[in-house]
């Protein structure tokens, strides 16, 4: 069997009500090392508080002034390439700290990593608002439909350790050859960022594109979300209830208990 590494980095995951423990104890049953980078000491203590000194992780923790002369999306992918660099296994599962590998896909990872390719495209489900509903249709045809999708639902996240990502095309995704597409509905990851507690979801959505992307400017719309809705980020804005689908299968196990207490919170 070849071995398979995960990778990850978290940036103010507990100020941004970031998932990334259940997205690093996803990885763990599937994962023979896992590479994470960390820039907040808080975050670094929350790891160890969970999973202690576990030979498996490979981490490092660094200041994100570190990469301040990477503009752009080219700085989400150095630091997604500095984490890969320290894996030392045959493939790689890239994860971000709001995605959660789904446990019933892990046999689907393990047998598409024995076959003789160099790369796949995954699911990401993106969660919309609450935790057990989707978007679901393609990004080319979201702008006419309510609203532009956030983010694709397919994503190059399971490959060899020796590819990385390119600031040219899509920073969150690894570029490789030869995309391979036969498991791009049955290995899932379920996407969180837009169902986490709403009211860190505008503060967080403004670091990523201003510090993340280093755009130097927040999407206007976040602004006057702010002024409504208690400062509140209200889903319903982008898209209708018609445009979301109900997830059909139970969330990951590790992620149920994060999900009903977010559930909670938006809609106490």
């Amino acid at each position: 069997m070849p071995s398979l590494g995960g990778s990850l980095m978290v940036c103010h995951g507990l100020k941004f009500d970031f998932p990334f423990l259940e997205a690093i104890e996803s990885m763990v049953p599937v994962c023979d090392q896992i590479a994470l980078t960390f820039f907040s000491g808080e975050d670094l203590k929350a790891f160890h508080d969970k999973f202690g000194d576990d030979k498996k992780f490979k981490i490092a923790k660094l200041d994100e002034s570190r990469f301040d002369n990477d503009p752009g999306k080219r700085r989400l992918a150095t630091w997604k390439n500095f984490t890969i660099d320290m894996l030392t296994t045959e493939w790689n599962l890239n994860l971000e700290a709001d995605e959660i590998l789904h446990e019933a896909t892990i046999p689907e990872v393990l047998e598409a990593i024995e076959k003789p390719n160099e790369g796949y495209l995954i699911r990401r489900v993106n969660l919309w608002g609450d935790c057990y509903h989707y978007i679901n249709y393609p990004l080319i045809e979201s702008k006419g439909r309510g609203g532009e999708l956030p983010c694709s639902n397919h994503v190059r996240r399971l490959c060899k350790t020796k590819y990385r990502s390119h600031p040219e095309g899509d920073a969150e995704s690894i570029d490789f050859p030869n995309l391979n597409t036969d498991y791009a509905e049955t290995i899932r990851t379920y996407h969180m960022s837009f169902v986490r507690d709403q009211r860190m979801m505008l503060p967080a959505k403004i670091f990523i594109q201003e510090k993340v992307f280093d755009l130097g400017y927040h999407d206007p719309r976040f602004d006057d979300d702010l002024n409504k809705n208690g400062g509140k980020f209200n889903p319903y804005t982008r898209f209708s209830r018609e445009d979301l689908l109900p997830v059909t299968e139970p969330l990951p196990k590790v992620i149920q208990a994060w999900a009903t207490s977010r559930h909670a919170r938006n809609f106490e």
